[in-house]
């Protein structure tokens, strides 16, 4: 029978359990948290010329260039001059990229009919794979030698495994982990059961990048450079060759093996298509040719020297360590494009005006809805004019003219312009060399591109109706997704040299 509880009577009643405390969050991995764009890097390297000698220097790669400036201490240049070994040239020329581990003959491309299969291995770094150990050779060609992340982390993994079980355990599953050397997912579980065998991926790079990748001998970075078939190259394009305005069929660079992790890191955030074993018929399905040898004996105007040399040295000394990751500044907050949007339009601007300040030349909620206020306002610079547009749909768009706009009863421009929409993702419409019509500032309508009574991007004199159809200058579709739409807010941004 169970206790009886009288009326009035008072019961102890013990209070109840505290909630267990909340768990704390697991924070991501960092190799989730950590993102690195190199936007520029420049090193300390030495150019194997052709014939010429061995000559030291700085080499800063963008993503539009290329640019190569000699140490003037060096004595083959104190012997002859600094824009003897000066080099320029666009990334967008750039057909082939290869970071080998011996140097071999300059100009083993020009002998290649097929596939290249080089007196020497590529340097690649693979990936971490989850379910196979990464192999060690690229299974594009077996000729590329790669350091694989993974298989750092398990032989690191085995070394701990061997300590722990020279030591009594207390917990032997430990030592039941290495049943087979070949599945890596294995080897993972046993490292998520023991903190201190579990090793983060950033510590891998870095693991990698300072210790398995350094060595006594040096790198040999080769560029294989092309040019356009059948599409004319613009002649405000910045192209050097020792001296002289023209580009040589490869150009080879010694890079110091402390730093080939990073410059390896440029090619595969930018250039990856390009970093692959060397093809000639992938040359030609891009449309490109191999640089024939050029004839260093002739000789061009001083001019054309001191021009290029200006561009090298305004370029070169935007940074003066040898590695960083730098963003233009912008001299107003933009409404209309997000950093990420502007990080992609950034690869494609022009070299001349690659590291200039970003400022605010017209804007419709500053300056109103006129395609005349416009014209007023870029009349008083001289710089390529980068014209975002939002429509009422949110839809991002635009187009990137090498001259400002301004009204005229032609077209103007350079093959440099170029028409480029977020929608539905990033597209660039590049210069197809078709024809020259690239802007026009007309009474009533401005209009980017044109061909057959179409217009590549067409705005009437009130920013209000707008027209982009597909036209044989850009070939481009419609930026928006549709042919006509009506304008939210423009932008036009102008590019300042703060040098």
């Amino acid at each position: 029978m169970g206790r009886m509880i009288f009326p009035g009577q008072i019961l102890k009643v013990p209070p109840p359990a505290p909630p267990p405390p909340p768990k704390p969050e697991t924070p991501p991995p960092k190799e989730d948290m950590e993102v690195i764009e190199y936007q520029f890097i420049k090193l300390k390297v030495r150019h194997i010329t052709s014939g010429r000698g061995v000559v030291g220097g700085s080499i800063l790669f963008t993503p539009n260039a290329v640019i190569f400036d000699p140490d003037p201490k060096d004595p083959l240049v104190e012997e002859l001059e600094p824009e003897a070994f000066q080099i320029i040239a666009p990334m967008e020329f750039v057909v082939n990229a290869a970071i080998f581990l011996d140097f071999f003959p300059i100009g083993n491309t020009s002998n290649v009919t097929g596939r290249e299969h080089p007196p020497s291995q590529i340097f690649r770094i693979e990936e971490p794979k989850h379910d196979r150990l990464s192999k060690t050779e690229d299974s594009m060609s077996g000729s590329c030698y790669s350091l694989s992340i993974e298989t750092n982390m398990q032989q690191t993994m085995n070394k701990n495994n061997q300590k722990s079980s020279e030591q009594p355990s207390e917990e032997p599953k430990e030592n039941e982990s290495k049943t087979d050397s070949n599945e890596v997912s294995e080897t993972k579980d046993e490292g998520d059961k023991s903190g201190d065998k579990k090793l983060e991926l950033s510590d891998i790079h870095k693991k990698t990048a300072d210790q398995v990748i350094v060595r006594s001998e040096p790198y040999y970075l080769r560029l294989t450079m092309g040019r356009p078939v059948g599409r004319e190259v613009s002649k405000s394009t910045p192209t050097m060759a020792y001296g002289l305005q023209t580009m040589m069929p490869e150009y080879w660079f010694i890079v110091p093996s402390k730093q080939v992790f990073n410059l390896y890191r440029f090619f595969m955030t930018w250039f990856p298509e390009i970093y692959v074993p060397f093809d000639l018929e992938e040359v030609h399905e891009m449309g490109f040719e191999l640089i024939p040898e050029p004839d260093l004996n002739r000789t061009e105007s001083n001019q054309s020297i001191n021009s290029a040399a200006r561009i090298i040295h305004k370029t070169m000394t935007l940074n003066s360590i040898d590695l960083d990751v730098l963003m233009p500044e912008m001299e107003t907050e933009s409404e209309l494009l997000s950093d990420d949007q502007r990080k992609f339009l950034y690869r494609y601007l022009p070299p001349r005006v690659q590291g200039n300040k970003w400022s605010l030349l017209f804007s419709t909620a500053k300056d109103g809805y006129s395609l005349h206020s416009l014209y007023r306002k870029a009349a008083l610079v001289d710089s390529p004019v980068l014209i975002v547009i939002q429509d009422t749909d949110h839809a991002v768009f635009g187009a990137l003219i090498t001259c400002p706009p301004v009204m005229s009863e032609s077209f103007l421009g350079t093959g440099e312009s170029w028409l480029f929409t977020f929608f539905p993702s990033f597209k660039i419409y590049e210069w197809s060399g078709e024809n020259n019509y690239i802007v026009r500032g007309g009474q009533s309508a401005l209009v980017i591109g044109s061909s057959q009574g179409h217009f590549g991007l067409w705005l009437d004199e009130n920013f209000n109706q707008g027209r982009s159809m597909s036209v044989t200058t850009f070939n481009n579709k419609p930026l928006p997704g549709k042919e006509d739409f009506q304008i939210n807010n423009i932008e036009c941004w102008h590019f300042v040299d703060v040098m």
